[in-house]
């Protein structure tokens, strides 16, 4: 079972509940900063694990510099699917990837633009798999072609490779590849007592803590709210300072996360994320708001994995690396997972 709070802690808690209208309480800030470290652990525990992930990103906006009603809009809708299997004390892993995204251009009279040669509608999958018994890395770039890596790979060096996220950070960081130490390192940041600014509670048990985070000569401001009696981030922002009074802080980058109990793990299931970004589009630069939903199906976590997943067969055709990536796979029925057969 995940870690739970002693009844002292409990008492604590209720204590801190009763007082939480106090800005700076150092004890409340030890205390939080204490569940940061028993999540970390928690998360540093996951040696084995296999899940599938299903990112729908929608953005729309505006090229930046012109007002809305004389821009061209763009819309982009993407849809990615990602299966993970991962055994870190044998370094096995796969990754399948598919992704289709879907963009368009708008003038402002309504009428679709097109987007240099590029088509509307455009779709993609790779795949990545350690062979168990040669011990390389093949990579399928292409459906139905297989080329090996010249060397071994490690784990957290494949994720940034093949733009991999790493299941263990989410909701410190954003969903994303990362190196192994960087969640330490930034935790670290966020949650020390000279960092932490402010913590109020904001619900049963959860309590917010926002932080001035240094990033080189700058810094940024950064929110997680923690759940103390669970020890997880339920929600994650990325805040800019205003200079008003009564709106000191605006969200650049806000989400917030769901957990599920799975084989007496507390794992992540879904997101929601809202963020701004800049791209491109015809040569002008857009500034998109985005509206992304995460969903998360665990099969297994820290439960033993067949070395028949770790194969290189396993993304040698497209049928192979589709089937991996099953949408139906969502549903309770799971018949058709591969690694089931």
């Amino acid at each position: 079972m995940w870690i739970r709070s002693t009844l002292g802690s409990l008492l604590l808690l209720a204590c801190f509940i009763s007082t939480s209208n106090a800005q700076r309480d150092e004890q409340l800030i030890e205390y939080v900063i204490g569940v940061a470290d028993a999540h970390y652990a928690s998360v540093e525990s996951w040696r084995t694990g296999d899940f599938l992930m299903k990112m729908n990103s929608v953005g729309t906006g505006y090229v930046l510099g012109i007002p809305a009603e004389t821009s061209p809009e763009l819309i982009e809708d993407s849809t990615v699917y990602i299966r993970i299997i991962f055994d870190l004390d044998q370094n096995y892993f796969l990754f399948v990837r598919s992704v289709q995204t879907d963009k368009h251009l708008f003038s402002p009279e309504g009428e679709e633009l097109p987007i240099g040669n590029l088509p509307a509608l455009n779709k993609s999958h790779f795949g990545a798999v350690t062979d168990a018994v040669s011990m390389k890395t093949f990579l399928s770039f292409k459906p139905g072609t297989l080329e090996s890596w010249s060397k071994p790979i490690q784990f957290f060096e494949a994720l940034g490779l093949f733009s991999i996220p790493d299941i263990r950070s989410t909701g410190i960081l954003s969903i994303g590849p990362r190196r192994e130490s960087e969640l330490r390192i930034r935790l670290d940041e966020m949650m020390n007592t000279d960092a932490i600014e402010e913590v109020r509670a904001v619900g049963k048990n959860v309590f917010r803590v926002r932080s001035k985070v240094k990033n080189g000569a700058n810094h940024f401001f950064a929110e997680l709210d923690w759940d103390l009696e669970k020890m997880i981030p339920t929600r994650r922002a990325i805040l800019t300072d205003t200079g008003r009074v009564l709106t000191p802080y605006v969200s650049t980058d806000e989400e917030s996360i769901q957990w599920s109990e799975v084989h007496d793990q507390l794992v992540p299931v879904g997101l929601r994320n809202t963020e701004k970004r800049v791209t491109f589009a015809n040569a002008d630069r857009f500034g998109l708001e985005y509206e992304t939903e995460i969903k998360i199906k665990w099969f297994s976590i820290n439960e033993p994995i067949s070395i028949e997943r770790f194969n290189r067969k396993s993304i040698e055709d497209i049928a192979k690396q589709t089937a991996w990536v099953d949408p139906s796979l969502f549903e309770d029925n799971d018949e058709k997972d591969p690694k089931k057969k």
